[in-house]
């Protein structure tokens, strides 16, 4: 019997783009499109399934189904046991490489988290951005160096 606070850490804990960065070449296309996190839906093959940051939680706007990591790799063929397996080792890599608060052993929340760092490492939105950098100070250091060369 598989535990349901497992299920539910494996549903909520694991952001969908760590789950289909892990897949490779076997994970549908994906990409950020205005900021979110999008993906081939499995079901219709639309480039429409956004997933929900509050709850992780992928919603098509094509065929209208809603879907998880659960639901994304057993529509790839894996089996139920296999499913959870695999995305619990993934949870637990996710979380080993998150930073932590050394006072109180704590994952750190960072206010400008985004999926793409889920996936990359990277914390920008912007393919440009260097690690770590917020967009605003992205936006600043783009206007400096027009100022500069302009």
């Amino acid at each position: 019997m598989i535990p349901a606070e497992l299920l539910r850490r494996i549903r909520n804990d694991l952001p969908m783009a760590v789950t289909i960065a892990a897949l490779g070449r076997d994970g549908p296309p994906s990409k950020i499109r205005d900021d979110r996190f999008t993906f081939l839906c499995p079901h219709c093959g639309e480039m429409l399934a956004y997933v929900n940051p509050n709850n992780n939680l992928t919603h098509c706007f094509a065929c209208l189904q809603n879907l998880n990591n659960i639901d994304l790799l057993r529509m790839l063929g894996h089996d139920f046991r296999s499913t959870v397996a695999l995305l619990e080792q993934w949870l637990e890599q996710y979380r080993a490489q998150l930073p932590r608060n050394k006072t109180t052993n704590s994952l750190l929340i960072n206010p400008y988290y985004s999926l793409r760092h889920a996936a990359t490492g990277h914390h920008a939105t912007h393919p440009y951005s260097t690690p770590g950098e917020t967009p605003r100070a992205r936006s600043r250091r783009i206007r400096r160096r027009r100022k500069v060369s302009g």
